[in-house]
């Protein structure tokens, strides 16, 4: 069960480091969130690491986009500014999202 745990504990992190109003607003998606889905423990074992977190939110205008970045910064999270990175790519200790 290392590949569940280790996502489990970087949904964690990424979630902490949010805090509870951010969190409500995003949707944990993509690899770290598959083996949260599957019934049985082999099956979870399965599914490949991944290194990052990723998550979705809605926003509506640049200004509300604006606001997300300062957010983000203010709890810690780093921009990530490498050539193959999404348009808003942060990290929060070793862990992207």
């Amino acid at each position: 069960m290392m590949n569940i745990n280790t996502h489990r504990k970087m949904i964690q992190q990424v979630a902490d480091a949010l805090g509870l109003a951010l969190c409500k607003q995003m949707a944990f998606v993509g690899g770290c969130t598959t083996g949260l889905m599957l019934p049985d423990d082999f099956t979870k074992e399965q599914v490949r690491h991944t290194d990052d977190v990723d998550l979705i939110i809605h926003v509506v205008n640049y200004p509300s986009y604006l606001t997300l970045k300062q957010e983000l910064s203010e709890r810690g999270f780093k921009e990530v500014l490498e050539h193959n990175d999404p348009h808003l790519c942060h990290a929060i200790g070793r862990v992207a999202c």
